[in-house]
């Protein structure tokens, strides 16, 4: 039983410095960019430092995402992840928590990004890692966590944000094998 405690807390706790994590991966993956296209290398000399960053990403994925049971490759790790969660200021739909939240705490664990924590459930709205995939939304037991698009119900609003980023996936899968 103690194991099974150990795990549960390891879920909740929060992935420690991510955004120094994110921008530090950010930053460094726009000066190689730019130090590669300025000194003229061919696509071919990039391929080394392109198959190391991935192989980091992959060995993040196997080793410390699988641990923490958090998309930690995502939160910490992913340059565009950090340039998604940003752009998410200028996406109409949000992600609202409720006054109806009876603190029970029991989303945290569900969300993979690292996006809620107790800070994040008293101001009323999940952290800026969100990527509004919903996997907190079906834990809630009284509903407190809720899309919000315009004036449109929260049910009717997340099936609109499922419909429109499943046919964009579809639409990019479709477009890649081209």
């Amino acid at each position: 039983m103690a194991r099974s405690k150990s795990k549960d807390s390891r879920r909740k706790t929060a992935i420690n410095n991510k955004w120094a994590w994110k921008w530090s991966f950010l930053v460094l993956v726009m000066i190689f960019a730019i130090v590669f296209r300025l000194t003229g290398l061919s696509g071919w000399l990039t391929l080394g430092p392109a198959i190391a960053f991935a192989l980091m990403g992959i060995g993040i994925m196997i080793f410390i995402s699988r641990k923490q049971k958090k998309m930690v490759h995502c939160v910490a790790f992913c340059p565009i992840g950090t340039v998604v969660n940003f752009a998410r200021f200028i996406s109409p739909f949000r992600m609202s928590i409720e006054s109806s939240c009876t603190g029970c705490m029991q989303c945290i664990p569900s969300c993979p990004y690292d996006a809620l924590n107790i800070e994040d459930i008293k101001s009323g709205k999940p952290g800026l890692t969100c990527t509004l995939c919903g996997d907190c939304v079906t834990t809630c037991e009284v509903n407190a966590i809720r899309y919000h698009f315009f004036r449109l119900s929260p049910t009717a609003s997340r099936n609109l944000y499922l419909f429109i980023t499943i046919s964009l996936h579809i639409l990019g899968l479709g477009l890649a094998r081209m």
